[in-house]
């Protein structure tokens, strides 16, 4: 045996041992994933389940709201709601690449979201803040097809947009906080 293949054999335990350490470590201090099987935690589920999601304009609002209730309702809503959820949406879009005849070629589309997520017991916000998603399209010859890259390029913005808001609403059950102030008046049925 050379000396080479020693230190290589010492060097790979001592990679590995540090490997084995770090990851002791991460797991003593309560990380937890937030994905994956071992991610999945049935109280969180079930709150998510139990998000009511208010009525978002338009056709895009339309489609966001079925990606919402894809994500965060996989089984089905609760019976009884405990949260609602209210989405605002705004869209831009910026030409990114122009030819030298000046005609854009290719464009972003920006998707913005401000959301809040409020309980229903107290109407108070919980949670709160902003997402965006920028996707990006050809701007073809023809305007069919300029079309059609464009609701793509929309559509792939909602599912972007639904897997960050389903994000939040994951992180914010796992370990929520408490909220600053009422949001107005309560939409319980008490009087």
């Amino acid at each position: 045996m050379s000396l080479f293949s020693s230190l290589f054999k010492a060097r790979t335990l001592l990679i590995l041992a540090l490997a084995l350490f770090s990851g002791l470590a991460v797991s003593a201090c309560g990380y937890r994933p937030l994905y994956g099987q071992a991610a999945t935690n049935p109280k969180v589920e079930a709150n998510m389940s139990a998000i009511s999601i208010a009525h978002i304009s338009d056709r895009i609002g339309q489609k966001m709201h079925t990606e919402l209730e894809r994500r965060l309702h996989p089984r089905g809503t609760a019976a009884m709601t405990t949260h609602s959820l209210r989405v605002g949406l705004s869209e831009s879009s910026s030409n990114v690449a122009v030819a030298r005849d000046t005609s854009a070629t290719r464009a972003d589309l920006r998707l913005t979201a401000k959301y809040s997520l409020i309980r229903n017991d107290d109407n108070r916000q919980v949670a709160s803040g902003s997402l965006f998603s920028v996707v990006s399209h050809n701007i073809l010859g023809s305007d069919y097809a300029t079309l059609v890259a464009g609701n793509d390029a929309r559509d792939r913005a909602i599912v972007d947009m639904g897997e960050q808001l389903e994000r939040r609403m994951a992180i914010y059950f796992t370990n929520p906080a408490e909220p600053a102030e009422p949001v107005g008046p309560a939409v319980s049925g008490a009087k």
